[in-house]
């Protein structure tokens, strides 16, 4: 289940406030757990998954780096972008108008749907809490 709480913010528009649903900040899971929660349904040990997944972080970095998008089956895929200042003419382009670099992550479309709300996907439920805080379990 995804927990949500309620939380606030001004509109830009008239400077009203509005409420809205935000994700409560849950305590992330780590590599070592999803090493521990992989070995335990396989005959691979902890150590070994651990080891793989480190690789392939490795290899992520190395490819993306390279300017190329890495697909990874029924995941999705990582794909290298550039957020850039715009110009008039082609001639003012230049990789100083470069500001940063970012990673987009597109989930290939069965995962998308296991995150879909309602019937096959996941469930949504309130965080009791303040309005306008962001829970944390």
């Amino acid at each position: 289940m995804i927990k949500y709480v309620i939380a606030q913010k001004r509109s830009r528009k008239d400077g009203s406030i509005k409420y809205y649903a935000e994700a409560a900040n849950i305590t992330p899971v780590y590599l070592d757990e999803i090493a521990r929660r992989i070995s335990s349904t396989c005959t691979v040990t902890e150590e070994n998954v651990y080891s793989v997944i480190t690789v392939l972080k490795e290899q992520l970095r190395q490819c993306l780096s390279e300017g190329r998008s890495v697909r990874l089956g029924d995941i999705g895929s990582f794909c290298p972008m550039l957020s850039v200042t715009s110009f008039d003419t082609p001639e003012e382009v230049t990789a100083d108008s470069i500001k940063w670099v970012s990673i987009r992550f597109t989930p290939n479309p069965r995962m998308a749907a296991a995150l879909r709300v309602g019937a096959g996907g996941v469930t949504i439920g309130r965080l009791a809490g303040d309005y306008g805080k962001r829970g944390s379990i």
